[in-house]
């Protein structure tokens, strides 16, 4: 049995006609569509019917100046165009960002956060412009010293053999425990393929080239948000004996601060109460830090510890922690932006399709291999495209002061006298410096005889400006009501400055002259110019709506 066209459209809510412009039925499901594009994170499940009929005139009165415009020919306009070209390959780097890679380095991210690796690498340094017979050599020295290695040599041996050595360095050795984000990605992309004991194969990063051995992997160890009374060490005891005598004084019930500010020697955190900061493994790796994270956190202060540094007395204030993972996920999006390597630009997009679907594509060809991946895209693009011929449409015929009916604003300007009145007003200068000082140099040289308008050039560091203003009753403006023209009033704080008035007249209340009253007229008589337009694109469109039909399909969608 075959159903008719009509009894099916009739029976499938989304073919149901809601309205017609020009001719052409808007359905439901396009009405559906086109609200859901409109509103910002809503889904098409929470829309009401009240928000579905009130979406629908917008809607069609939509797609009526899309008519108008294309009458106008705005969609084959070079400027536009030009703009809509520019839009959409913009718009196609953003779609992959936001669609496919923010989610995939998220997710990435999240994964490897969750440890923090101990490794040794050795490292060949290679520039850029170096020749291949450089580059082969690099790696064919690396091959030498993986093997090595894998045959039980000391790393230590290896690295002094075969690693760059800069100031008397070596560029290989000992790596501090590093976790996502803490280096750079090529490195962190080779170290977390592997298992504790494994070796990489050469690679390259913007160091050179490198292998690098998986010594250590553990759970990654919470941040701390440390605080210390720090002795720089000396020759003999004289160090221990303050850090001993500072501890003593805390034991006995001295204020932290107190003691931090009588026997700190740390100058950058004395201010703070000795606020170091968070602390972690990233930041350094050495006995410092390791002191800091193996504090226990149930104690007040430590005993005086010894570090690389010097003697401290450490406080732990906080260790991190979430109190869910909706709030810890967001802190890991905020790290993961903060990265070296984390650029979300246009270079960062081409170089994910290379290395992650295996095709290397040009600037030119991100909006076709877009549409490709995501059909939507093709929607989006059409709705930019109508977007800029309304805007256009608009610019033209609503908000162009060249298309304005003088002659209806002259006629609302002498039919409304009363509407365009200025009260009495007072006229000022605002005189602003960063001190009173200066300020008052200002006054005296008014008071002196000078004029107003001069004060500029002959005080430096003074601002000035003027305007009028009717009775206001907000700071510091409303002490202009109660001052006596030719006067300055007392200094007031103003936006981080101090500042003074100056009441130049008192302006008597009269009637403003068109011009005066134009911008005023213009706002009332806008909405009724839009109205009018409106109706006249409705009326040559034959716009209509159907808001039965809206209601039977709502109800049937439900």
């Amino acid at each position: 049995m075959t159903i008719p066209a009509t009894l099916s459209a009739q029976s499938d809510p989304d073919l149901m006609v809601v309205g017609t412009v020009g001719g052409t039925d808007i359905t439901y499901e396009e009405l559906l569509n086109n609200y859901a594009l409109n509103s910002t994170g809503s889904s098409l499940a929470e829309a009401t019917y009240d928000e579905l009929e009130s979406f629908l005139p917008l809607y069609l009165d939509f797609r009526a100046k899309i008519l108008a415009g294309k009458e106008m020919g705005y969609h084959k306009d070079s400027a536009l165009v030009s703009e809509y070209e520019n839009y959409l390959t913009q718009a196609a780097y953003s779609y992959w960002l936001e669609k496919e890679i923010k989610p995939s380095a998220f997710d990435e991210f999240k994964h490897r956060s969750g440890s923090e690796l101990k490794g040794f690498h050795i490292l060949i340094a290679i520039d850029d412009d170096a020749s291949q017979a450089s580059r082969n050599d690099a790696l064919r020295k690396l091959e030498q010293a993986k093997s090595e290695l894998e045959n039980g040599r000391n790393p230590q041996e290896v690295n002094q053999k075969f690693s760059t050595v800069r100031n008397g360095r070596s560029m290989g050795g000992d790596i501090p425990w590093v976790t996502a984000g803490t280096t750079v990605k090529e490195f962190e992309d080779q170290i977390y393929t592997l298992e504790p004991g494994e070796i990489s194969d050469p690679f390259r990063t913007q160091f050179g080239y490198h292998i690098v051995v998986l010594q250590d992997k553990r759970e990654r160890t919470p941040s701390r948000l440390a605080r210390h009374i720090y002795v720089r060490p000396t020759n003999d005891s004289t160090a221990n004996q303050k850090i001993t005598k500072a501890y003593q004084q805390l034991k006995s019930g001295t204020l932290w601060n107190q003691v931090v500010n009588a026997f700190s020697e740390d100058l950058s955190t004395i201010q703070n109460g000795g606020l170091i900061g968070w602390l972690n493994y990233q930041v350094a790796s050495n006995s410092f830090i390791d002191t800091v994270m193996n504090v226990k956190t149930d104690v007040s202060f430590t005993e005086p510890k010894k570090t690389n540094y010097g003697f401290h007395i450490f406080k732990i204030d906080s260790v991190e922690s979430y109190p869910d993972q909706e709030t810890k996920d967001r802190a890991l999006r905020e790290q993961l932006e903060q990265a070296s390597f984390y650029e979300a630009n246009n270079d960062y997009v081409l170089s994910y399709f290379e290395e992650k679907l295996g095709r290397g594509i040009a600037n030119e060809d991100i909006v076709e291999v877009t549409k490709e991946y995501y059909p939507e895209f093709e929607q989006q693009s059409e709705s930019f495209m109508r977007g800029l011929i309304v805007f256009k449409l608009n610019e033209e015929q609503l908000w162009n002061p060249a298309k304005v009916d003088t002659a209806r604003l002259q006629s609302m300007y002498h039919s409304n006298p009363a509407n365009y009145q200025y009260q009495e007003r007072s006229f000022y200068y605002l005189l602003t410096a960063r001190h009173d000082s200066t300020l008052d140099k200002a006054i005296q040289f008014v008071y002196k005889g000078g004029s107003v308008d001069k004060l500029s050039s002959a005080i430096d560091g003074l601002r000035i400006s003027s305007d009028s203003v009717s009775i206001s009753f907000t700071e510091p403006f409303d002490r202009l009501g109660n001052m006596k023209p030719e006067t300055f009033s007392n200094k007031f704080h103003y936006n981080n400055s101090r500042g003074v008035f100056w009441l130049q007249d008192k302006l008597r209340a009269r009637k403003m002259t068109f011009d005066e009253a134009f911008n005023k007229l213009l706002k009332k008589y806008q909405p009724l110019r839009e109205q009018e337009w409106l109706e006249s694109l409705r009326e040559k469109y034959d716009v209509s709506s159907d808001l039965n039909q809206l209601l039977e399909a709502y109800q049937k969608d439900s």
